[in-house]
């Protein structure tokens, strides 16, 4: 078994920690690694790695660890657009000073919405 070193001592200390906190839930569970591993599909080896933090076990086996100790949560809400807060200060620094119409042309083209849609993008629609 080759141990893969990760460049930023950041990620790796998340890693351990996230790992930390995995096996901090299934003691609360009063799960043994043996357990776990059965209903997370994986071998207790396996699981031993992420528990500890290495690298090298695949994001399939953390979402599956995660719906086994907390089916409520999910991993794929992580980066979710509408939560990146970074992203969106951004972009309202990067916004103009003033917005520009599109003076009388614009207003024979007829007024537009603004509307989200179930997944909170927003999209521009124009009644002519």
């Amino acid at each position: 078994m080759t141990i893969r070193r990760i460049s930023s001592s950041k990620v790796s200390r998340d890693l351990k920690t996230l790992g930390h906190n995995l096996s901090i839930a299934r003691l609360r569970r009063r799960m043994t690694q043996a357990k776990l591993a059965e209903i997370a599909k994986m071998s207790v080896m396996t699981l031993r790695r992420l528990e500890k933090g290495d690298p090298g076990v695949s994001l399939g086996n953390l979402c599956m660890v995660m719906l086994v100790l907390s089916p409520g949560s999910s991993i794929s809400s992580v980066l979710q657009p509408s939560g990146d807060i970074e992203a969106l200060e951004r972009e309202i620094v990067q916004l103009p000073k003033r917005a520009r119409g599109l003076g009388r042309a614009g207003n024979k083209l007829g007024r537009s919405e603004s509307m989200a849609d179930d997944d909170g993008l927003y999209r521009i629609f124009r009644e002519t």
